[in-house]
């Protein structure tokens, strides 16, 4: 597959990237298991036999209901504005991500001066169907605020709908991910911002919160070095968004340092 983007090169292959950004690849069968240090990692060796029906792994511990495990991979952090003021390294705190008015006394999260979403969505923000979806959504939102966005609040939700461990991604550290920065040390400041505050919440559970570390890939060094301290610190995979950076796609040459490393992690 070429690229369109300006000065990129036949990738080797698009499943390098992601399987570099995964530090814990998921087991045949999809099972987590519990006797690894770091969940989803396969123990060396044979792989056991899978029940595909009854969704069961041999060896491994107790499943916490219905006889098998659940591994949510894909859920997401519901940040406090706060977050990037209180975590933020002191020189950046005055350009650090925060809440501006994006226009006609619209409130959103601003980055240099510049709201990390379009003004104007790309779907009808009016209809009757986005309107009751939204209504549904903030009901879950102010309990998640009401709760403090609290660790112990997404264990609860855990416990109530059966999941046993998730590993958590960001939600507007990703919107601030696909805003182009000028300053990359900004961006690397924010990261850490994010992936420090990140590490504090999933210590409270750490054997069933698992985090996805932010990287500031439109540096490649300091994507690495980011990479490095966030994984010897815990981190379950890395996060990036898909979207061209200065007309560069991540299978873009610029970013072989930075997929070695991830894949020596």
């Amino acid at each position: 597959m070429a690229s369109t983007a300006a000065g990129s090169t036949t990738p080797r292959s698009l499943k390098r990237v992601s399987s570099a950004l995964t530090r814990s690849a998921i087991s045949e069968g999809g099972c987590w298991w519990s006797s690894c240090m770091s969940f989803g990692r396969r123990p060396a060796g044979p792989a056991p036999e899978y029940d595909k029906l009854a969704g069961v792994c041999e060896p491994g511990g107790e499943a916490m209901r219905n006889g098998f495990r659940v591994l949510d991979t894909d859920a997401h952090m519901m940040e406090p504005p706060s977050i990037w003021r209180d975590y933020i390294d002191p020189n950046f705190a005055d350009r650090a991500p925060q809440i501006g008015d994006m226009g006609n006394g619209r409130p959103g999260m601003m980055v240099e001066g510049m709201p990390i979403t379009k003004q104007d969505g790309n779907y009808p923000m009016h209809s009757k169907e986005f309107l009751e979806a939204a209504a549904r959504g903030m009901e879950k939102h102010e309990a998640a605020r009401a709760a403090g966005f609290d660790p112990a609040s997404r264990i609860h939700d855990m416990d109530e709908h059966g999941v046993d461990a998730q590993v958590i991604y960001p939600t507007v550290g990703g919107q601030i991910l696909g805003k182009p920065f000028e300053d990359a040390e900004l961006l690397a400041a924010v990261c850490r911002a994010y992936n420090d505050w990140s590490l504090e919440y999933c210590g409270h559970a750490p054997e069933r919160l698992r985090m996805s570390a932010m990287l500031p890939v439109q540096s490649p060094d300091l994507a690495i070095e980011e990479a490095r301290r966030t994984a010897a610190a815990g981190a379950a995979s890395f996060y990036v968004r898909p979207n061209p950076v200065e007309d560069r796609n991540l299978y873009h040459e610029r970013y072989e340092p930075l997929w070695d490393a991830l894949e020596e992690l």
